[in-house]
């Protein structure tokens, strides 16, 4: 447990601190730029795809990387290693369901990607609106233009959480997908310990695997499966320590 908390905090103090110094640097290259590229462009807009862009980069060091594909692929390995010394067939049946997991996420991968493209675009544009009667608040006033104003933000942001269920709806299935594959890894286990496999003792003899070893490996393989499948799918960290772009 201290080894874990000692590497939450090491990773959250280096992701913040790359996070900060980036934002930063780019916001002073945004200052930086000419006199008549500030004419032709939003402030508001720009600021907002710069602290978008630094909550994407800590969601993809800490929490994808830091958290759902580094420790995961530590633990899938020395359990693999493990469950290989023991009886390769367990690994098999343990770790089989992992590249067909892999096959089919793919396909929804690259859908879930363009949703989340649109649904950035729509989002921009509702916050960009927003900005703009915000900016505009005495001309909206003096034209009795509140209640028409307000319903247009109210429909712009129906249609961008519209296009953003899209992507819920696909993460939905692949989570399906996850309990689908760990269920059918467990069912394996508990079918191979009929087999009866060996494994190697000290001494190079072969020595049958005993009744209480199929318990402990459907007991490795829960949270083990899990991580491996979570880490293949690129799990979503988005919405983590009250971070999400579309919020």
């Amino acid at each position: 447990r201290g080894l874990k908390s000692t590497y939450d905090y090491r990773l959250f103090k280096i992701t913040t601190s790359l996070e900060d110094a980036t934002k930063y640097q780019v916001i002073e290259k945004y200052l930086r730029l000419h006199t008549l590229f500030h004419h032709g462009v939003s402030s508001g807009q720009i600021i907002g795809r710069i602290e978008r862009g630094a909550t994407a980069l800590y969601v993809i060091i800490h929490d994808i990387f830091g958290q759902s594909l580094l420790p995961p692929i530590i633990i899938v390995t020395a359990v693999l290693v493990a469950t290989l010394f023991k009886s390769q067939l367990v690994a098999l049946v343990m770790f089989l369901p992992l590249p067909i997991y892999l096959l089919i996420v793919r396909r929804f991968a690259r859908r879930i990607y363009e949703i989340e493209r649109k649904a950035n675009d729509a989002f921009e544009n509702v916050a960009k609106e927003a900005y703009d009667v915000a900016s505009n608040v005495h001309t909206v006033k003096k034209f009795s233009q509140e209640e028409a104003e307000t319903a247009h933000q109210v429909a712009l942001q129906a249609e961008a959480r519209e296009v953003q269920y899209g992507a819920e709806r696909l993460w939905a299935i692949i989570e399906n997908l996850q309990t689908l594959m760990a269920t059918l890894g467990r069912i394996g286990v508990i079918t191979s310990r009929k087999r009866k496999p060996s494994t190697v003792t000290s001494r190079g003899a072969r020595a049958p695997i005993s009744v209480r070893h199929g318990p402990a490996f459907v007991t490795a393989l829960s949270p083990c499966q899990g991580r491996a499948l979570c880490a293949a799918g690129g799990e979503r960290r988005f919405g983590a320590h009250g971070r999400h772009p579309h919020r």
